[in-house]
């Protein structure tokens, strides 16, 4: 699982709900022992220091402008944005997956 552009900064309405969604969605990951890279946009916020000290997690930052996250997983990309009205854009397709999963590895490997 590779999921990138998380950060802090979007509409507060949403927080507290994607805190409480993230959190039980961690749960059933480290029971199942999946791996999870994510490349956040900001550090030292709840999300960044929930993650930093997960296990099966590993963590980096890159402060880039990034208006939506991405999560890849497996086949299926999953665009979010956070703006008044929260939307998500799900995308099956495994050139597509590839392609953000490049994407990633690039960013992945230049950010700290």
């Amino acid at each position: 699982i590779k999921i990138m552009g998380v950060r802090s900064g979007k509409n507060p309405k949403y927080n507290g709900w994607w805190k409480n969604l993230w959190k039980r969605w961690s749960i059933e990951r480290m029971n199942k022992k999946a791996p999870l890279k994510i490349l956040f946009s900001d550090d030292k916020t709840d999300y960044w220091k929930h993650y930093n000290n997960e296990k099966y997690a590993e963590v980096r930052v890159n402060k880039s402008v990034s208006p939506s996250a991405v999560m890849i997983l497996g086949e299926n990309v999953f665009i979010f944005t956070y703006d008044e009205v929260m939307s998500c854009v799900h995308i099956v397709s495994k050139p597509i997956a590839l392609s953000f999963s490049g994407f990633f590895d690039s960013l992945w490997d230049i950010s700290k």
